[in-house]
């Protein structure tokens, strides 16, 4: 903390004289963030709108006061924590307070002082902090690697005998190697039965089938663009002949599977 009568002596000079903004700056300086115990003469308070020079002053209150056995007029702000406190004073009400020199108003020609709370510091349990020789004698536990698949050689005999245990008795992590995995484990479903494989069983009758459903879904297009250009006075008649041929070959071929089907006894 700084002495009062240092910082009544700055205020004082910066109230008797017209200095620049520099100049003002060169002298609070050293001052800023210092908290000092000052009394104050309380004369009136408002509430603190928008972003303080402090956030902690937010939503506070702004006091004016004069620094007793003074006529040095500040500004002192109070958290909104103290709000109660601000709005107890009485005009004239004297007071005393720690408080931290923030900044100097040069328009006002008024230092700007904020009410600050001095704690002690907290404690802490040295029985919660470990020790150096704790902290180095504890173990360093390791997750054991587990390898799927026939070891080849006797390397890997030793490897897999040598499984790096965990000193604790906790879930263990593993992990999977898959340069040992089993062959052909991918793309089998539930009756062991590859993917590709089913594809490349699918038979003549059922690939003629969607061919012919194909065409007939197509011409489809075919035959309604072509009737909608007709009644609008163009000539579709090609479009409509490829769709009425493109339909027939779709219907045969869907009745060429399934007499196909039929006599290969597929059901």
């Amino acid at each position: 903390m700084i002495e009062e009568n240092v910082v009544l002596d700055v205020l004082e000079e910066l109230s008797q004289k017209r200095l620049l903004s520099s100049e003002v700056e060169t002298m609070i300086r050293p001052f800023k963030g210092k908290i000092s115990s000052l009394n104050f003469r309380f004369q009136s308070a408002a509430k603190s709108f928008g972003s303080q020079k402090d956030i902690v002053y937010n939503e506070g209150y702004s006091l004016t006061c004069s620094v007793e056995n003074s006529e040095i007029e500040v500004i002192l702000l109070f958290s909104k924590e103290d709000n109660d406190l601000a709005e107890s004073f009485e005009e004239g009400h004297v007071f005393e307070e720690n408080v931290k020199f923030i900044d100097y108003d040069t328009l006002y020609r008024k230092p700007i002082f904020g009410k600050v709370d001095l704690e002690s510091p907290i404690s802490v349990d040295e029985k919660e902090i470990p020790s150096s020789s704790e902290i180095i004698s504890s173990p360093i536990r390791e997750k054991p690697i587990i390898i799927k698949g026939g070891l080849k050689n006797e390397s890997e005999v030793d490897q897999g005998e040598n499984e790096i245990k965990s000193p604790v008795n906790e879930p263990k992590q593993f992990e999977y190697s898959y340069e040992l995995a089993d062959p052909h484990e991918y793309g089998i479903d539930r009756h062991g039965i590859n993917f590709e494989d089913e594809l490349e069983k699918v038979s003549a009758p059922d690939k003629l089938f969607a061919y012919g459903c194909l065409c007939v879904f197509v011409s489809i297009f075919f035959i309604m663009g072509s009737a909608i250009a007709y009644f609008d006075g163009m000539n579709s008649a090609p479009f409509l002949m490829f769709g009425l041929a493109l339909s027939v070959i779709g219907f045969a071929t869907v009745i060429i599977s399934k007499l196909m089907r039929d006599s290969s006894g597929d059901n």
